[in-house]
Protein backbone atom coordinates (compact mmCIF):
# COMPACT_ATOMS: atom_id res chain seq x y z
CA UNK A 1 0.00 0.00 0.00
CA UNK A 2 1.45 3.36 -0.63
CA UNK A 3 2.11 6.04 2.06
CA UNK A 4 0.64 9.11 1.31
CA UNK A 5 2.44 12.04 2.78
CA UNK A 6 0.45 15.20 3.93
CA UNK A 7 2.48 18.84 3.11
CA UNK A 8 5.22 19.68 1.03
CA UNK A 9 8.08 18.05 0.25
CA UNK A 10 11.15 19.39 -1.27
CA UNK A 11 14.26 17.60 -2.87
CA UNK A 12 17.79 18.98 -3.06
CA UNK A 13 20.28 18.87 -5.62
CA UNK A 14 23.57 17.74 -4.06
CA UNK A 15 25.38 17.12 -7.78
CA UNK A 16 25.66 18.60 -11.32
CA UNK A 17 23.36 21.92 -12.25
CA UNK A 18 21.80 23.90 -9.69
CA UNK A 19 19.30 25.44 -11.23
CA UNK A 20 18.01 28.68 -9.42
CA UNK A 21 20.07 30.90 -6.97
CA UNK A 22 18.76 32.83 -4.20
CA UNK A 23 18.38 36.57 -4.82
CA UNK A 24 18.71 39.17 -2.68
CA UNK A 25 15.59 41.67 -3.07
CA UNK A 26 16.78 43.84 -0.26
CA UNK A 27 19.73 45.92 -1.70
CA UNK A 28 18.85 49.56 -2.19
CA UNK A 29 21.06 51.92 -4.85
CA UNK A 30 20.94 54.86 -4.49
CA UNK A 31 22.10 58.13 -6.86
CA UNK A 32 23.26 60.76 -4.80
CA UNK A 33 25.69 64.06 -5.33
CA UNK A 34 27.81 65.81 -2.98
CA UNK A 35 30.53 67.88 -4.47
CA UNK A 36 32.45 68.28 -0.59
CA UNK A 37 32.49 64.22 -0.02
CA UNK A 38 35.08 62.70 1.09
CA UNK A 39 36.24 61.10 -2.81
CA UNK A 40 38.08 58.01 -1.43
CA UNK A 41 35.26 57.00 0.74
CA UNK A 42 32.30 57.89 -2.16
CA UNK A 43 34.27 58.38 -5.60
CA UNK A 44 32.17 59.70 -8.45
CA UNK A 45 30.45 57.42 -10.44
CA UNK A 46 31.38 54.05 -8.98
CA UNK A 47 29.04 52.04 -6.89
CA UNK A 48 30.57 51.85 -2.89
CA UNK A 49 28.39 49.41 -0.42
CA UNK A 50 28.01 51.19 2.83
CA UNK A 51 28.32 48.68 5.66
CA UNK A 52 27.15 51.14 8.40
CA UNK A 53 25.33 54.58 6.91
CA UNK A 54 26.35 55.90 10.66
CA UNK A 55 30.12 55.37 9.87
CA UNK A 56 30.20 57.19 6.69
CA UNK A 57 27.94 60.08 7.26
CA UNK A 58 31.42 62.28 8.59
CA UNK A 59 32.16 61.19 4.85
CA UNK A 60 29.25 62.22 3.00
CA UNK A 61 29.91 66.33 2.79
CA UNK A 62 27.30 69.11 4.00
CA UNK A 63 26.40 70.02 0.55
CA UNK A 64 23.79 68.08 -2.05
CA UNK A 65 21.26 65.30 -1.02
CA UNK A 66 24.04 62.71 -0.23
CA UNK A 67 24.33 63.28 4.10
CA UNK A 68 20.82 64.28 4.52
CA UNK A 69 19.47 60.80 2.34
CA UNK A 70 21.59 58.86 4.24
CA UNK A 71 20.24 60.25 7.69
CA UNK A 72 16.70 59.84 6.83
CA UNK A 73 17.44 56.14 5.98
CA UNK A 74 19.54 56.05 9.03
CA UNK A 75 16.25 56.69 11.22
CA UNK A 76 14.16 54.00 9.55
CA UNK A 77 16.74 51.38 8.45
CA UNK A 78 20.04 50.13 7.81
CA UNK A 79 19.66 48.19 4.94
CA UNK A 80 22.72 46.61 2.40
CA UNK A 81 22.92 49.86 0.32
CA UNK A 82 25.02 50.95 -2.70
CA UNK A 83 25.72 54.49 -3.42
CA UNK A 84 26.69 56.23 -6.29
CA UNK A 85 28.09 59.36 -6.31
CA UNK A 86 27.20 61.41 -9.06
CA UNK A 87 28.74 65.03 -10.08
CA UNK A 88 25.92 67.58 -8.85
CA UNK A 89 23.60 68.14 -11.59
CA UNK A 90 21.99 71.79 -10.08
CA UNK A 91 23.60 74.81 -11.83
CA UNK A 92 21.29 77.26 -9.98
CA UNK A 93 17.67 77.05 -11.46
CA UNK A 94 19.55 74.71 -14.35
CA UNK A 95 19.56 70.99 -13.77
CA UNK A 96 21.67 68.79 -16.37
CA UNK A 97 19.82 65.29 -16.55
CA UNK A 98 23.24 63.56 -18.48
CA UNK A 99 24.94 64.05 -15.02
CA UNK A 100 22.48 61.65 -13.56
CA UNK A 101 21.53 59.47 -16.49
CA UNK A 102 25.31 59.11 -17.26
CA UNK A 103 26.57 57.21 -20.12
CA UNK A 104 29.56 54.43 -21.06
CA UNK A 105 32.45 55.48 -21.97
CA UNK A 106 36.29 54.05 -22.70
CA UNK A 107 36.81 54.93 -19.10
CA UNK A 108 33.93 53.37 -17.73
CA UNK A 109 29.91 53.42 -17.02
CA UNK A 110 28.96 56.62 -15.41
CA UNK A 111 25.61 57.81 -12.88
CA UNK A 112 22.79 55.61 -13.29
CA UNK A 113 24.69 53.46 -15.98
CA UNK A 114 27.61 52.49 -13.01
CA UNK A 115 24.63 50.61 -11.22
CA UNK A 116 25.44 48.04 -14.10
CA UNK A 117 28.92 47.16 -12.84
CA UNK A 118 28.10 46.79 -8.94
CA UNK A 119 27.64 43.04 -9.94
CA UNK A 120 31.39 42.68 -10.73
CA UNK A 121 32.63 45.59 -8.31
CA UNK A 122 30.43 44.63 -5.55
CA UNK A 123 29.34 41.06 -5.88
CA UNK A 124 26.22 42.62 -5.24
CA UNK A 125 22.98 43.55 -7.59
CA UNK A 126 20.85 46.63 -6.76
CA UNK A 127 17.21 45.73 -6.54
CA UNK A 128 15.62 48.50 -5.35
CA UNK A 129 16.98 52.01 -7.27
CA UNK A 130 16.27 55.45 -6.15
CA UNK A 131 17.43 58.67 -6.99
CA UNK A 132 16.36 61.67 -4.55
CA UNK A 133 15.61 64.89 -5.50
CA UNK A 134 16.63 64.22 -9.36
CA UNK A 135 13.70 61.91 -10.62
CA UNK A 136 12.97 64.54 -14.16
CA UNK A 137 11.28 62.45 -17.00
CA UNK A 138 14.57 61.89 -18.54
CA UNK A 139 16.28 60.50 -15.43
CA UNK A 140 13.25 57.93 -14.46
CA UNK A 141 13.23 56.98 -18.15
CA UNK A 142 17.41 56.41 -17.42
CA UNK A 143 16.21 54.51 -14.18
CA UNK A 144 13.70 52.15 -16.22
CA UNK A 145 16.18 51.11 -18.78
CA UNK A 146 18.52 49.89 -16.07
CA UNK A 147 15.93 48.62 -13.95
CA UNK A 148 14.63 46.37 -16.99
CA UNK A 149 18.50 45.04 -16.64
CA UNK A 150 18.81 44.51 -13.55
CA UNK A 151 15.43 43.16 -13.01
CA UNK A 152 15.26 46.15 -10.09
CA UNK A 153 12.16 48.35 -9.24
CA UNK A 154 11.82 52.09 -8.39
CA UNK A 155 10.56 54.31 -6.35
CA UNK A 156 10.31 57.87 -7.71
CA UNK A 157 8.34 61.33 -7.14
CA UNK A 158 7.31 63.12 -10.24
CA UNK A 159 9.19 66.19 -11.28
CA UNK A 160 9.50 68.81 -14.08
CA UNK A 161 12.10 69.03 -16.31
CA UNK A 162 13.93 71.10 -14.00
CA UNK A 163 13.54 68.41 -11.08
CA UNK A 164 10.43 70.70 -9.09
CA UNK A 165 8.34 68.27 -7.74
CA UNK A 166 4.74 68.59 -9.30
CA UNK A 167 2.24 70.34 -7.01
CA UNK A 168 -0.56 68.59 -7.56
CA UNK A 169 -2.86 65.62 -7.98
CA UNK A 170 -3.86 66.45 -11.79
CA UNK A 171 -0.14 66.98 -12.88
CA UNK A 172 0.55 63.99 -11.11
CA UNK A 173 -2.24 62.08 -13.04
CA UNK A 174 -1.24 63.28 -16.37
CA UNK A 175 2.51 62.49 -15.55
CA UNK A 176 1.27 58.93 -15.05
CA UNK A 177 -0.57 58.50 -17.94
CA UNK A 178 3.05 58.53 -19.88
CA UNK A 179 4.70 56.11 -18.09
CA UNK A 180 4.50 52.70 -19.29
CA UNK A 181 7.45 50.79 -17.10
CA UNK A 182 6.00 48.56 -14.31
CA UNK A 183 9.57 48.67 -12.84
CA UNK A 184 8.59 52.55 -11.61
CA UNK A 185 6.18 53.61 -9.03
CA UNK A 186 5.09 57.01 -8.18
CA UNK A 187 5.05 58.16 -4.61
CA UNK A 188 3.75 61.98 -4.41
CA UNK A 189 3.53 64.17 -2.23
CA UNK A 190 7.25 63.85 -0.32
CA UNK A 191 7.80 63.77 3.16
CA UNK A 192 7.44 67.18 4.58
CA UNK A 193 8.24 66.41 8.15
CA UNK A 194 11.83 66.30 10.08
CA UNK A 195 10.80 63.76 11.99
CA UNK A 196 9.57 60.28 10.32
CA UNK A 197 8.16 59.22 13.55
CA UNK A 198 6.85 62.22 14.82
CA UNK A 199 5.83 64.33 12.38
CA UNK A 200 7.68 67.12 13.83
CA UNK A 201 7.57 69.90 10.75
CA UNK A 202 11.39 70.63 9.88
CA UNK A 203 10.51 74.06 7.99
CA UNK A 204 11.79 73.58 5.17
Amino acid sequence: MAQSHHGISGREVQSGIIPMRDAQTNVIAMIAFADDADPSVFPENVPVRVPSINQVLSSAGVTGNLRKNLEIMALITNPTLIIVRVPTPFNGPIFTASKVIGTTTSAGRTGIQALLTAKSILGLIPKIIIAPDVETPDVVEGIAAVCKKLRAYSYVTPRDEDAVMLDTAEAVTAYRQTLSHREIEIIWPEFTSGNVFLGTDSGE
